[in-house]
């Protein structure tokens, strides 16, 4: 059976289940990319397919908890934290999209990430006024547009991550 998905610059074929139980796909990529992969290759004195079989593996250890059905709220923070600007702007991922992905239908409220904390994550690589004077009072302190990722990034670090010292309401 042919299979066809396409979206955007990349379509996948799923041809056919070889020995192993692995199907056999093609990719379409952009050329600039596809130029990185046999650099890499070459460079590292492997075929193509083993650095991309790598990227996949890697890409899919790194999304591991958006496999995990039990992993909701706080326990995606890691994730967002490292990888939100990527995801975000890859997949087109808006404030209230970040909500559903996040957050879902989750009635715990411990585990609840703060909508103001997910509109930092979703703000991408161009924050916008409102974003640093929020990250202003949140820090503390004064935060230009230059630092607002590293802001952001330490700051659900220490809310969501870290932990705070109980009574320090300065991120709460």
């Amino acid at each position: 059976m042919l299979r066809r998905l396409k979206k955007a610059s990349t379509e996948v074929e799923s041809l056919a289940l070889d020995a192993d139980n692995k199907k056999i796909v093609s990719l379409r990529l952009n050329v600039g990319d596809l130029d990185k992969v046999k650099r890499v290759a070459r460079r590292l004195r492997v075929r193509d397919s083993a650095v991309l079989r790598f990227a996949i593996k890697e890409m899919l250890r790194r999304l591991g908890p958006l496999c995990d059905e039990m992993a909701e709220g706080v326990d995606l923070m890691p994730l967002f934290i490292e990888m939100g600007e990527g995801l975000t702007s890859h997949f087109e991922l808006d404030q209230a999209r970040l909500e559903r992905v996040i957050n879902g239908n989750l009635s715990d409220f411990a585990k609840r990430v703060d909508p103001d904390d997910i509109a930092l994550i979703s703000m991408g690589e161009m924050p916008t006024a409102h974003t640093i004077l929020r990250l202003r009072e949140l820090c503390g302190r004064p935060v230009t547009a230059t630092d607002a990722p590293a802001e952001v990034r330490n700051y659900l670090y220490d809310k969501y991550i870290n932990g705070l010292p109980e009574g320090d309401d300065q991120f709460r």
